[in-house]
């Protein structure tokens, strides 16, 4: 009787390169698989960003780099539109206003007043198919302090007079997961 080993599956896995955004209603998960991506308010960009006078038309761009992890390549963000003009509130990663930089797994991100983070995730085909971003505790990976140095300052006087933006109108995003937000509990005595 010859009996043979069993040989161990192959697993292949695929790092997904994930930016996590923060809207009022709760997170919204844009997968990252194009080489370039344009994000601010106007709804001619590629990842529009909620409504916000702290937020530029054209706040930021991701480019698609050379990278070192499985999928051969990492993302880096840079300030402002693709002509080189900057966002007038700027890009604030980790706490660090920059103008460019090269995004690392957990990066936390402020475009104006918006928090987002960058994650990279690799897992298994049936992962991916499962949707196993819903796994991650999507708040700690935003940044839980706001940066006053990345927003204009008449930005919360302009809301407190009840001046308010309308939300762009639904258009067509690059492939996104929306967690809401858990209803708040009242706290009854």
């Amino acid at each position: 009787m010859n009996v043979k080993a069993s040989t161990p599956p192959i697993v292949v896995t695929q790092d997904c390169h994930v930016l996590m955004i923060e809207e009022e209603e709760g997170v919204r998960c844009v997968l990252l698989e194009s080489p370039t991506y344009s994000l601010g308010r106007d709804k001619k960009n590629s990842i529009v960003l909620p409504a916000s006078k702290a937020v530029s038309r054209f706040h930021a761009m991701l480019l698609r780099i050379p990278g070192t992890n499985s999928s051969g390549y990492s993302y880096r963000i840079v300030d402002g539109d693709a002509t080189g003009k900057l966002s007038t509130n700027g890009v604030v990663v980790n706490g660090e206003r920059t103008t460019s930089h090269t995004l690392v797994e957990g990066d936390a991100i402020m475009l104006g007043n918006i928090k987002a983070s960058y994650r990279l995730l690799t897992l298994s085909p049936s992962g991916l198919s499962q949707a196993s971003i819903e796994e991650l505790d999507i708040r700690s990976t935003l940044p839980h302090t706001f940066n006053p140095n990345a927003t204009l300052s008449g930005e919360q006087n302009s809301r407190a007079n009840g001046h308010t933006t309308p939300p762009p109108e639904e258009e067509e995003l690059p492939p996104t997961m929306f967690f809401k937000k858990a209803p708040k509990k009242s706290v009854s005595n």
